[in-house]
């Protein structure tokens, strides 16, 4: 079971040769850019699946690039956080 903010998680343990760990913390490293600079409402996602990045497994690709990150960040590509001045 997987702990994130309070929020449980069941992972399956399928293990990843290198070709996949490679790019999982690849697409890791580019999403977490993404997040750092421009887009602050992923900070949360990113944090949770960074706590792969020592063992990475197939839902923590599954994660990166479906269930938190690039899904969200392509989806929520044409929203902003604005500040209005009065």
């Amino acid at each position: 079971m997987f702990q994130c903010f309070g929020q449980s998680m069941r992972i399956p343990l399928a293990a990843l040769d290198a070709e996949d760990e490679k790019f999982f913390r690849k697409a890791l490293g580019m999403t977490g850019s993404v997040t750092l600079v421009l887009r602050y409402d992923a900070a949360l996602a990113f944090s949770c699946t960074g706590q792969f990045a020592a063992k990475p497994n197939q839902s923590a690709i599954q994660a990166v690039t479906h269930d938190h990150h690039v899904h969200n960040l392509y989806y929520s590509r044409t929203l902003c956080l604005r500040q209005h001045r009065p």
